[in-house]
């Protein structure tokens, strides 16, 4: 397929050609771009939690999530709705933060429990054993 120029000089198949292909290149990107609330891969700096019996974890917060690291894995809980603290949740988890306390419920490397954040750069703190 040959299209002319509108000032009746050569065909313009080569201009044709590199915009269809830029359109298609531009197509993907798009998508990608509109395909779900967008997350950093950066998080902001890990808060450690340690919880009764030496177990801990570990959640960097995102926009929209935090990340849980256990010593089982990791898993990004998105924000949910709380009348307590801020709560993240997914399917089968949930973590909520209400100052320095935290529950995690639903997580393998648990049971977490009487969870309490860790000073930065301080040593791990660990609740006191309620009798």
């Amino acid at each position: 397929m040959t299209l002319h120029s509108l000032s009746g000089g050569r065909p313009v198949r080569r201009h044709w050609l590199c915009l269809s292909g830029a359109l298609a290149l531009c197509g993907p990107l798009a998508a990608t771009a509109t395909a779900g609330p967008a997350i950093p891969l950066r998080a902001a700096a890990p808060t450690r939690f340690a919880c009764d019996f030496g177990i801990g974890f570990d959640v960097a917060f995102v926009r929209g999530g935090a990340w849980v690291t256990t010593s089982n894995g990791r898993w990004l809980l998105r924000r949910a709705r709380s009348s307590i603290g801020r709560r993240f949740a997914s399917p089968t988890a949930t973590f909520i933060l209400d100052e320095d306390r935290a529950a995690l419920v639903g997580l393998p490397g648990g049971p977490f429990l009487r969870c309490v954040a860790s000073p930065r750069g301080g040593p791990r703190l660990r609740p006191a054993p309620q009798v």
